[in-house]
C-alpha cells in the first residue's frame, strides 16, 4: 500500500519543492532590492 501510494506522494513533494524554490527566488529578490 504504501509502495502504491509513494508515486502520487513523491508528485505533490516535487510540487511543494518547486513552490519552496519560488518563494525563496521572491524572497531573495526582495531582500536584494532593499
Amino acid at each position: 500500500m504504501e509502495i502504491d501510494d509513494f508515486p502520487s506522494h513523491n508528485r505533490v513533494n516535487k510540487k511543494h519543492v518547486r513552490d519552496l524554490e519560488l518563494t525563496t527566488k521572491t524572497v531573495n529578490r526582495f531582500i536584494t532590492f532593499r
